[in-house]
C-alpha cells in the first residue's frame, strides 16, 4: 500500500513552525512517512529524534522525555496517546508544538493533545485515510475517553471486532452489543501501540 504524504504547501505549513537546532520527536506507523517527517525536520536545521527502537508505547514517552524534545509529528492516534501517557504519569515534557499528520478526527482530539501535552497544535489531513465512516466514528468515539489508550476496529468474518487498551481499573463507553469485544488493561512492560502492530 503506497503511502500518502502532504502537499508541498502543508510541508511548508509545518516547516515555518520549526527551528533551527530544535528537536523534533518524529513518530509514525508507516517507515516512508517517518523517512519524510525526518528529512523536513532536518532541511529546517531541526534535529529529529526517531521514535523506532524501542516500539512500545513506553518507550514513546521515555523518547519524548529523555530527548528534551520542544515538538512532535506524527500519527494522530501515537501523539494522542503520548498525550494520554504523559497527564497519566504526570511526566513533564519540553513539547510546545504538536503536529498531526493523517485522518483526520475532529476538535476533541485537539483538545486531548493541548491539555494532555500543554501545547500548540497543527492538523495535516491527508486524503488517503478514507476507511469506512462508521469504523472512523466508532474509532473516534472510543479513543475520545480519557480511559482508553489505544483500540483496534476491524470488520472480521464473525462482524465487528473491536480490541481496546484501557488504563487501569478504567470504565469505556456504550458500544455495539454484536461487536466482539476483546478488552484489557494496558500493559506499561510489553504493549506497542495497536497501529504499530499492524504495519511492523
Amino acid at each position: 500500500m503506497s503511502c500518502a504524504y502532504p502537499s508541498t504547501e502543508q510541508s511548508q505549513t509545518i516547516a515555518r513552525q520549526l527551528y533551527p537546532k530544535q528537536k523534533v520527536l518524529v513518530c509514525f506507523a508507516d517507515p516512508e512517512r517517518t523517512r519524510w517527517g525526518s528529512e523536513l525536520v532536518e532541511g529546517c536545521g531541526a534535529s529529529p529524534v526517531v521514535f523506532g527502537d524501542d516500539l512500545r508505547w513506553k518507550g514513546l514517552l521515555a523518547c519524548a522525555f529523555t530527548s528534551r524534545a520542544a515538538a512532535v509529528i506524527g500519527d494522530p492516534q501515537l501523539v494522542l496517546g503520548l498525550a494520554k501517557l504523559a497527564r497519566s504519569y504526570g511526566m513533564p515534557l519540553k513539547i510546545r508544538h504538536a503536529f498531526l499528520v493523517g485522518a483526520e478526527y475532529g476538535p476533541w482530539l485537539h483538545d486531548g493533545v493541548r491539555v494532555g501535552l500543554d501545547c500548540a497544535v497543527t492538523e495535516v489531513v491527508l486524503e488517503e485515510d478514507r476507511r469506512d465512516q462508521d469504523l472512523r466514528a466508532l474509532e473516534a468515539h472510543l479513543l475520545s475517553w480519557t480511559s482508553v489508550l489505544d483500540c483496534s476496529l476491524h470488520k472480521g468474518e464473525l462482524g465487528l471486532e473491536i480490541h481496546v487498551r484501557t488504563f487501569q481499573g478504567e470504565k469505556i463507553p456504550k458500544i455495539p452489543s454484536c461487536a466482539r469485544l476483546v478488552m484489557r488493561p494496558w500493559s506499561p512492560e510489553g504493549d506497542i501501540p495497536m497501529i504499530l502492530t499492524e504495519n511492523h
